[in-house]
Parts: C-alpha cells; sequence; structure tokens
C-alpha cells in the first residue's frame, strides 16, 4: 500500500510519460491501417477501421498506468484491457491475415509497460516468439522484417523505460522513507531533551515548594506559581519543537539553565560570551545544555557547575559523582545533534573527579 501511495504521487509525470511513449508509437497503426483500407471486402474494410479506431483509446489508457504499480482493481482493468486488444488483434487477423503482424510491436508495448511482474517478461517474451514463429514458419521474415525490428526495439526500450521508472519511484519511495526516519529521530530526541528537562526542573521545584511550606508558606507559593509559569513555558517549546520551529537563542537557554541549577543549590560559573557563537552549531549547543544540565539535576549530585564558551568549543563540567558507566539515551542524542551540526563531542570524566561534556567545532 505504501508503495502504491508512493505511485500515486508520482503519477503526475509517470502517466504523462507512458502515454507520450504510447502516443508516439501509433504512428505503426499506419501499417495495417493501409492494409485495411486496401481491402476489396467492404465488410472486412469495415470491421478493420472501426477495430482500429477502437484499438487507439484502450491503447493508450492502459499507458496511463505502470503495470508494476497497478493496485488489484487497477490489474483486473488492466487483464479486461488486454483481452479487447486480444480481440481487436484477432478482427484484424480476420481481415488482412499476416499483414496484422505490424501489431506487435504494440502488444510488446503493452505487456513491457501495462503488465507486472511475474507475466511481464514471459508475456513480452511469448508475443515476440510468437510473432517471429509465424513470420519463419510462413517465409516472410524478409518480407515483413519492418514490423520485426520494430517488435524487436518496442521490447528493449520498453523495458528499458520502464525499468528507469520504476527506478525512479523507488528512489522517491526511499528518500521518502528516509526523510521520515530523519523527523521521527528528530522529534523523538526533542521530546526527550524538552520533556525530561521539564520534568526534573519541576519536580525539584516542587520539591523546594513542599519543604517550604513549613516554614515559608509565602516564598513556597512563589515557587508554585514559578513552576507553573515554567510548566506553561516548557508546553510552549514542544509544541514548537513538535511543528519544527524550536530555535531558543543560546543566551536564553543559558540563562534559562543557569536559573534551574542556581535553584536547586548549585553553583554557576559562567566563562565567555553565548553571543560569539553563530550559526547552526549557537541551535545545537542550546539543547547540550540544556541535556546536559538535566543530567546534572538528575545524576550528578553535584554542587558546582563550570560552563565555558569559546571561539571554536563549549565545555560544562560538574564536580558531582562522575560519568558512571550507563550513558542512557541522553548522551548519544547530544552525539547525534553535535554531529549533525559538524562539530566534535565528547562525554567523560572531568579533571575534579565529576563529569565533563565538550563540543568542539
Amino acid at each position: 500500500m505504501n508503495r502504491f501511495r508512493t505511485w500515486i504521487a508520482a503519477k503526475m509525470t509517470t502517466a504523462w510519460e507512458g502515454e507520450f511513449i504510447a502516443v508516439g508509437w501509433l504512428v505503426f497503426l499506419a501499417f495495417p491501417g493501409i492494409a485495411v483500407w486496401r481491402l476489396g471486402n467492404v465488410p472486412g474494410r469495415w470491421i478493420g477501421l472501426v477495430a482500429l479506431a477502437a484499438f487507439v483509446p484502450v491503447y493508450l489508457r492502459c499507458f496511463a498506468d505502470l503495470g508494476v504499480f497497478l493496485d488489484a482493481r487497477g490489474r483486473r482493468h488492466q487483464a479486461w484491457r488486454a483481452a479487447v486488444i486480444l480481440v481487436i488483434v484477432a478482427g484484424l487477423v480476420w481481415a488482412i491475415g499476416i499483414e496484422a503482424i505490424s501489431m506487435a510491436p504494440f502488444l510488446i508495448g503493452f505487456t513491457t509497460y501495462g503488465l507486472w511482474p511475474p507475466f511481464r517478461l514471459p508475456a513480452t517474451l511469448a508475443v515476440a516468439i510468437t510473432c517471429f514463429g509465424i513470420l519463419v514458419w510462413s517465409g516472410l521474415l524478409l518480407t515483413y522484417y519492418t514490423p520485426a525490428l520494430v517488435t524487436v526495439l518496442m521490447a528493449v526500450m520498453g523495458m528499458l523505460t520502464v525499468g528507469m521508472i520504476e527506478h525512479k519511484v523507488a528512489a522517491a519511495e526511499a528518500n521518502q522513507h528516509l526523510q521520515a526516519s530523519e523527523q521521527r529521530e528528530r522529534l523523538a530526541r526533542d521530546v526527550h531533551d524538552l520533556v525530561g528537562h521539564s520534568i526534573t526542573v519541576a519536580n525539584l521545584r516542587l520539591q523546594l515548594a513542599e519543604h517550604l511550606f513549613d516554614t515559608d508558606p509565602p516564598q513556597a507559593r512563589t515557587e508554585l506559581a514559578r513552576t507553573r509559569e515554567f510548566l506553561q513555558e516548557a508546553h510552549e517549546e514542544l509544541r514548537r519543537s513538535v511543528t519544527g520551529h524550536q530555535r531558543r537563542p543560546l543566551g536564553d537557554e543559558l540563562q534559562h539553565v543557569t536559573e534551574a541549577l542556581r535553584a536547586n543549590g548549585v553553583h554557576v560559573n559562567v566563562e565567555g560570551d553565548p553571543a560569539t557563537v553563530t550559526g547552526p552549531i549557537a541551535v545545537t549547543l542550546g539543547w547540550v545544555l540544556r541535556e546536559a544540565a538535566t543530567n546534572v539535576l538528575r545524576h550528578a549530585n553535584a554542587s558546582r557547575v563550570r560552563i565555558q564558551f569559546g571561539a571554536h568549543g563549549f565545555t560544562l563540567e560538574d564536580d558531582g559523582d562522575g560519568p558512571g558507566l550507563g550513558q542512557g539515551s541522553g548522551v548519544p542524542g547530544m552525539r547525534q545533534r553535535v554531529a549533525a551540526s559538524g562539530g566534535a563531542f565528547s562525554f567523560g570524566s572531568a579533571a575534579n573527579g565529576g563529569s565533563a561534556v565538550k563540543v568542539t567545532w
């Protein structure tokens, strides 16, 4: 079904390509047309002309849909068109005899373009072998060499054309799947970073408010109000992330992270100016800064954090328990984001025994 949907999306291109090919080959109807017109048998002449007139729309309709991409209903319709074409060809054989061999290229065109595996190749070979067998058996191969050569040319060109169209549609489908996969991965990273950070900070703030209710109720209410504002902001960020418009400036992200760390008793020292970081890496550093700070709040048990911005590097170090053995999904997500922006990422132990996140570009 997905393959059929991809074919529908490409149909605006492939439909006119197929019908254009079919129209070009209709010039060869001149051969059976002349033979029919020369018939002395008037009823046979009119039957032949009517058959040729009926053949044109049916044949063109066969080329509106590439056989390999037809669904079950389309294949049934194509089979009925094939039956109509065979009846028309049989009528022409009755009217003009061996000269109906000039219809062979059209039959080849239909089998190569209108049929689907596994019937396409056997049907094409069957038509070609039958036509050549008739010519050889009747001793008229040299007399009708033009239809014979056209039949071979039609078979080769038909197979090549169909192969190119199928390759184009398959490439479009593969690109569509790749884009969808990249979109899912981006959304998964964004949701993980946003939701994880928001829940961590909100939970810590609620714990603080809970402790303050006994000693400082006004301050507890203030913390609850701040938590509500924070969650509203997080909700808006999540919405922007899902729609692909998450672009918080790095300076604002630094302020947001610094406030969250300090509100939970972590001393933060910032060195350098985030405004010196520009381009795509600045957006990436915002995500890295958020995720690294979330990890500090969740796992590090740190009391101090140093954030440093340089001309071509960024570092966040804490004095907590160290990186440990597991990295969860946050560290791989940061690494993927940095790599996509053309930078290098590392995560390990800091000089003071804590954890260090480093990005260079």
